[in-house]
């Protein structure tokens, strides 16, 4: 994943084909992650990504957090769209505790036409305004949601050390798989 600009250097050693995906920025939209105004990371996302599209390398678009298309629109209009970004894949990153907030979100990438990842998704609410009562719950029903829709490639759900994510959201704890787990992929 292209992180930030900090991974530029590393990113122009790849090749074309190296790798079959290639994922954008992490959460440009945010102060505390890449925070990337959108029209300079079009150019940096010109002379990183776009040389690495082919060879059986899919681009995958920079995953902005919660509701945020404004910056994605202004990133591809910088670049000319989607097929000028030379994206193949949308991400987007989903922290919720409704999973009607959930679902309209993630909805609202289907404007771009491409298939979606959802690369990050877990039940809470960063502001810590509002907490999730059940997660699992939440995981079953968003989890039955992504399978029913035709264009959602893979959501990666928070496993393990969810570091700033409530750990109610984990995968795992210790050797077992938490009730969370069992809702996502039953």
């Amino acid at each position: 994943m292209l992180h930030g600009l900090g991974d530029v250097d590393t990113f122009k050693t790849f090749k074309a084909g190296q790798f079959p995906y290639l994922m954008g920025y992490n959460e440009p939209n945010l102060v505390s992650q890449s925070n990337l105004d959108p029209n300079h990371a079009c150019d940096v996302w010109k002379q990183t990504m776009l040389p690495l599209r082919g060879g059986g390398t899919q681009i995958v678009s920079p995953s902005v957090s919660n509701g945020d298309t404004a910056w994605m629109d202004t990133f591809l209009s910088a670049c000319g769209g989607v097929q000028g970004a030379g994206i193949d894949i949308m991400a987007v990153h989903v922290y919720s505790t409704s999973v009607q907030y959930a679902q309209e979100w993630i909805s609202s990438y289907d404007k771009y036409g491409l298939p979606i990842w959802v690369t990050e998704i877990a039940c809470m609410d960063f502001s810590y305004q509002s907490s999730c009562a059940d997660p699992a719950a939440f995981a079953g029903e968003m989890s039955a949601w992504l399978k029913g829709r035709g264009n959602i490639v893979a959501p990666f759900i928070m496993a393990g050390d969810t570091g700033n994510v409530d750990a109610r959201n984990a995968l795992v704890s210790g050797n077992s798989v938490t009730p969370v787990f069992s809702a996502w992929y039953n």
